[in-house]
């Protein structure tokens, strides 16, 4: 998504229809597993005493709502915008690079502190 952003921005020649394949993966496979997440691992991890509003639960959740609006507002661009304006086209490429970078994140935060504390705490 980061090099189609790029492209994007540039306004290099790019395939607009893309964009919704993008936008079709992220709700169907990301938002997939980030739901696996809320409901199994952010379950354990109450059930062990952990606050499902503050801390650790609560910036993962917070984060995939985030993801979630971004998601939306890429799927709006994607699906009500042809063509592209030079305006649209930097509105879908900031759009879609605070996406990848809030995935980034969420990623190491994840590998970081959740993949361990599950691994030691919650087995």
């Amino acid at each position: 998504m980061e090099l189609y952003a790029d492209g994007v921005a540039r306004g290099s020649w790019i395939r607009e229809d893309d964009l919704g394949k993008f936008v079709i993966f992220c709700q169907n496979y990301v938002a997939g597993v980030h739901r696996t997440a809320e409901d199994l691992v952010f379950e354990a991890m109450v059930a062990r005493g952990y606050s499902r509003q503050k801390g650790l639960i609560g910036s993962l959740a917070a984060d995939h709502d985030t993801g979630r609006r971004l998601v939306g507002r890429l799927a709006c661009m994607a699906y009500d915008v042809a063509p592209w304006t030079a305006r649209d086209r930097t509105a879908i490429a900031n759009a879609a690079h605070e996406y990848v970078r809030l995935m980034r994140a969420l990623i190491h935060k994840e590998q970081g502190m959740v993949f361990p504390l599950v691994g030691v705490s919650l087995l």
